[in-house]
């Protein structure tokens, strides 16, 4: 299960996603529970705005991931706590410059194995000279983006 905006979807599919959701949908939630039922883990990088949607499609120990942010506001507790949910906090800055913190070296490793093996595929969305930085920033912060942004020098 995913979402995106639907310019993103076919691509999505293609991916191997089973479902996928336009993340603007005023009923999003509601939506993924018809469709799919309740789910396990959920990966964000926008918490401040689906935090609350994330819990209530979330199965009893759910699992959520925030991959993005410094701060993170719960307008209600109580809901995480009645359905058990383990919240992470993810930081990549934090496992490369904290030592007490899991190496990520092996799972670096194995993805450039996977690579190499075509076993892996990675879809760059736009590319970027280094004179031209700050509009691939705005651009990350801005605009829908499918796949990754690269900077050249």
């Amino acid at each position: 299960v995913t979402t995106a905006r639907p310019e993103h979807h076919s691509m999505l599919r293609d991916l191997g996603a089973d479902f996928v959701f336009d993340y603007t949908r005023d009923d999003l939630g509601k939506a993924i529970k018809s469709e799919c039922g309740r789910v396990d883990v959920i990966v964000d990088h926008r918490p401040q705005r689906y935090l609350d949607m994330n819990i209530n499609i979330l199965n009893l120990e759910g699992e959520i991931v925030v991959i993005a942010g410094k701060e993170l506001t719960m307008s209600d507790i109580t809901s995480i706590r009645q359905k058990e949910v383990d919240l992470h906090m993810m930081s990549v800055t934090n496992l490369v410059t904290h030592q007490n913190l899991p190496n990520i070296g092996k799972i670096l490793t194995s993805l450039s194995q996977l690579l190499a093996t075509d076993q892996l595929s990675i879809k760059i969305d736009r590319v970027y000279d280094f004179d031209t930085v700050e509009n691939a920033y705005q651009d990350l912060q801005t605009e829908s983006i499918a796949g990754k942004i690269v900077v050249v020098p």
